[in-house]
């Protein structure tokens, strides 16, 4: 029998209940990947969570550039937040194509300013006896307890407040978290894609073959995971199916929209930001209106008569900016 269900997208405005709890978890991770060639030598491992635009700046058809790492945050004189983005979930099995359903809808909604948020950067950081259990593809990264989800709600939680957060970066062939982490920021729109689903009053449900899931999951675990064919299939027989059948085929019960071929499925997208660019609507922003001088007007519209007493603007000269290319650059010591 062919089994359903791939990965959810959540259109929904309120932080989800997932963050008062583990019961409101779904883990979705299961599934992908096609028998992989050879690894090019050219070619670099992409080993660690996150986006796979390391550089955080996706260029869209039209020529726009959009920023995934979210925006510095703007304050009234009170210290709160101008507004509060809009929050889309994008979940499913592992391998699914959540990543690229999410900069799909990136590139349509053509938004200066957008988070993307993986919750692959969560895993918990393990053990020495869980260490050489995931040497040997023993360890279980399919279920709820492998994600540390009180780092993860605060993290969202900071996010839709407009707040700068240190975001962890997973390796995935150490298992251990890198020692410098990703500074975020809040922005208008929040995509926070991962192998869970959230609880929602509306709920997108994407139905992508399962044949294919393995297959992806099979070419990006032995090309960028440096893992072999026998150890993939084992640990996906042993602990990722069983999760997919457990944490989000369920899920489907309580969709409002199943979406098949997942990131293939133009029609989806189009939904997806339809609504999305609804909601906006509703916080102030014309669909109608160049979003970049949209944005520009909303801010000039919502700033205070007077700034901050604590806030000082530099003025733009060759030498500051000169200063924030090192400032801004990760490498650069303290």
């Amino acid at each position: 029998m062919r089994e359903h269900v791939e990965r959810h997208v959540t259109i929904a405005d309120p932080l989800p209940d997932a963050c008062n709890g583990l019961t409101s978890v779904r883990n979705d991770l299961s599934n992908s990947g096609s028998a992989a060639p050879p690894l090019p030598l050219h070619r670099p491992m992409r080993t660690i969570s996150g986006s796979k635009s390391e550089d955080h700046l996706i260029t869209t058809e039209s020529g726009r550039r959009i920023y995934t790492k979210g925006r510095p945050p703007w304050y009234d004189r009170e210290g709160k937040i101008l507004k509060q983005p809009y929050v889309v979930g994008i979940c499913g099995g592992s391998a699914s194509g959540k990543t690229t359903v999410a900069r799909r809808i990136i590139e349509r909604l053509e938004m200066p300013w957008v988070t993307v948020l993986s919750m692959d950067s969560f895993y918990k950081v393990l053990t020495d006896g869980q260490h050489h259990l995931a040497a040997k593809s023993e360890y279980n990264f399919d279920h709820p307890q492998a994600f540390d989800f009180d780092l993860m709600c605060e993290t969202v939680r900071r996010l839709r407040e407009g707040k700068n957060v240190e975001v962890p970066v997973y390796d995935f062939t150490t298992h251990r978290r890198d020692k410098q982490p990703k500074l975020m920021y809040g922005a208008d729109i929040l995509i926070f894609e991962g192998i869970l689903a959230f609880h929602n009053k509306e709920l997108v449900f994407v139905d992508t073959d399962p044949d294919i899931r393995l297959a992806r999951r099979l070419e990006r675990d032995i090309q960028d995971r440096g893992r072999d064919l026998p150890g993939v299939l084992t640990q996906y027989l042993r602990f990722v199916k069983p999760a997919f059948d457990t944490f989000i085929a369920p899920g489907m019960k309580i969709a409002d929209i199943i979406v098949p071929r997942g990131g293939e499925n133009e029609v989806a997208i189009d939904l997806i930001v339809k609504q999305v660019k609804t909601q906006l609507a509703e916080r102030g922003y014309d669909a109608s209106k160049n979003p970049y001088s949209q944005r520009a007007g909303m801010v000039q519209k919502d700033l205070p008569l007077q700034l901050p007493r604590t806030l000082t603007v530099v003025s733009q000269t060759p030498q500051v900016r000169g200063l924030h290319t090192f400032i801004r650059d990760r490498k650069t010591p303290r």
